[in-house]
């Protein structure tokens, strides 16, 4: 048995489905692959294949498996692996390599930039951005780096994890006998300090729990609702920790943040105390000018990352916790006080700026984004997985999507990558047999548009609602604002083309639906939801919609200043 095989084999026991592009870099690898009982789905793009791995990752909670060639295979791969580490998911990354003799790593010369046929130095390129990267020299040692892998991917904060196998160890044969055993280290269980943190939340009246990702990385949402039940607390979550509370359940308030929503921000700006959990405080949820976040309250942080903790220098109580651990912990909190006004106080701001009621313009002729997305909230049925693509999609479905239970909700999130819907819905639907629903744009479908054959190759169950909006429409937003209607890059007129979205689904052999009314995005829904097929809901929307509410910021000598989170355009009376 090579390497090659033995990888193979010990693969089959962990993974199902592998999203790939081959290449002769790594074609020991792909040849034990093929014959392996893994399922292995090609794609046209690395960037793709990554990008279907991470959303497998974060919709099965377990550590997926993607391969690439050398070179330029990994290196179209770096967006998806900073994607999963910014977002904490779990997945390992195994890529071919020149031999072992020429690559530069090998050679241990410096500023030399290439070796071997097709190689770049990627274990240093991606050292900043996976939990470790290690280049196999030895084969008996590749079951250790294949435990440490697994381990290392889901331990403590999940990430990415690389493995680079040069051509001449993927062949080489190995000896079982040989190898080392992969010990893992027990992990540090911080206690919480829970009578602290008891003593600052009886000291409150306006309480408020945040609750970021890492309640979802997790895998602690039911926990965290029960927690939240008991105490009775105002809960908001980050766009990204979405999916851990349901939009009707009488806690959840909103989401704070920039283009978050009234009652969240409201909330969280007049709360005197604020635990947050599993949320890195991102520019996104606490606003630009972090001096100006909630400045009255008392907060506390709780974090399994160090460096999280480090950067946010307004936090009053930090604590370093897994969070498995701190939500155990926190279960056993029991409090004698009620928030019952400052609850109700919420609730009536939930209910009074709902996203749906700010005044957005309205067109007769097409469709009004906000329209869509609170419809199709109302159409999907609970147990789905709903993806949605980066710019307009990201923000707008942050604001007005409502959640319903048991429904994961998976983002580009931190990086905020266009194209990444697509081919991540491709991943979740190769693994769940139940409803996946894609929310992109058609300036977002163009940079990964290729991906629409895998979709049709494999009969991917995916809905895909295509906002038609003319490209760009987030950054033609800016564009209008800052530059006085100097447009350049985001629409036809301004130098880029996007084919008509029927020609698109005609050319795939994909169901096409066109939508220029709500009743049609309904009753098209009706008759597809049923069907287990790819359908493309081509949604006509207006070019020019203004995402509201959301803080505006001013120029001011020379400098971009922010608004607080609390006064949010358009301003009220």
């Amino acid at each position: 048995m090579n390497v090659s095989e033995f990888i193979a084999k010990y693969l089959e026991k962990k993974i199902k489905k592998i999203f790939t592009v081959t290449g002769g870099g790594m074609m020991f690898l792909t040849n034990s692959l093929h014959n392996s009982k893994i399922n292995l789905i090609f794609n046209h793009h690395e960037q793709a294949s990554i990008f279907a791995t991470d959303a497998m990752a974060r919709a099965s909670g377990e550590t997926q498996v993607c391969f690439a060639t050398s070179g330029p295979g990994i290196t179209n791969c770096v967006t998806g692996i900073t994607t999963a580490w910014q977002d904490s998911t779990p997945i390992i990354v195994i890529a071919g390599q020149s031999k072992t003799k020429e690559t530069i790593q090998y050679s241990k010369i410096k500023n030399l930039r290439q070796h071997g046929t097709f190689e770049a130095n990627a274990i240093e390129i991606l050292k900043p951005i996976t939990k470790f990267s290690k280049q196999i020299t030895n084969p008996d040692s590749i079951k250790y780096y294949l435990d440490k892998a697994f381990f290392e991917s889901k331990n403590s904060k999940p990430g990415p994890v690389y493995l680079e196998i040069p051509l001449n160890i993927q062949s080489a044969k190995f000896n079982l006998n040989k190898y080392k055993t992969f010990f893992p280290k027990k992990e540090k269980i911080n206690k919480l300090n829970l009578k602290l943190i008891k003593k600052y939340l009886s000291k409150s009246s306006r309480p408020i729990m945040l609750i970021g990702n890492g309640i979802n990385v997790a895998q602690q949402s039911n926990k965290i609702s029960q927690i939240i039940k008991k105490l009775k607390i105002p809960t908001l979550t980050t766009q990204l920790g979405k999916e851990a509370i349901d939009y009707e359940n009488d806690f959840f308030i909103g989401h704070s943040g920039p283009k978050g929503d009234r009652a969240g921000n409201l909330a969280i700006q007049n709360s005197d105390f604020i635990l947050i959990l599993g949320s890195s405080l991102h520019s996104q949820t606490i606003g630009w000018e972090h001096d100006k976040f909630s400045p009255n309250s008392f907060k506390i942080q709780i974090d399994p990352d160090k460096s999280i903790l480090r950067k946010n220098k307004f936090i009053n109580l930090k604590i370093n916790s897994d969070l498995k651990f701190a939500v155990k912990d926190l279960q056993k909190i029991s409090l004698k006080k009620n928030f019952n006004e400052w609850h109700k106080k919420c609730l009536k701001w939930k209910n009074k700026y709902q996203i749906i009621l700010e005044p957005h313009r309205r067109d007769k002729k097409v469709l009004n984004y906000y329209d869509i997305v609170h419809n199709i909230s109302k159409l999907i049925p609970e147990n789905s997985t709903i993806i949605s693509d980066a710019g307009a999609a990201f923000y707008i479905m942050g604001q007005a999507f409502r959640i319903k239970k048991k429904q994961k909700y998976i983002i580009p999130g931190s990086f905020g990558q266009m194209g990444y819907a697509i081919p991540a819905a491709s991943g979740v639907s190769s693994i769940k047999n139940k409803n996946v629903f894609c929310v992109t744009g058609d300036g977002s479908m163009m940079t990964n548009f290729h991906e629409l054959s895998v979709v049709k190759r494999n009969n991917f169950n995916i809905k895909i609602f295509l906002i038609n909006n003319g490209g760009y429409m987030s950054i033609r937003n800016s564009q209008k604002e800052f530059f006085q209607n100097n447009i350049h890059g985001t629409d036809y007129q301004s130098g880029i083309h996007i084919p008509k979205i029927y020609d698109v689904a005609k050319f795939f052999n994909i169901k096409y639906y066109k939508c220029i009314t709500k009743k049609n995005i309904s009753d098209n829904f009706k008759k597809e939801i049923g069907l287990k097929r790819p359908a493309i809901f081509d949604c006509h929307s207006m070019k020019n919609q203004e995402i509201i509410p959301s803080i505006k910021s001013k120029v001011i000598q020379g400098k971009l200043v922010a608004q607080p989170l609390d006064n949010m355009y358009p301003y009220l009376d």
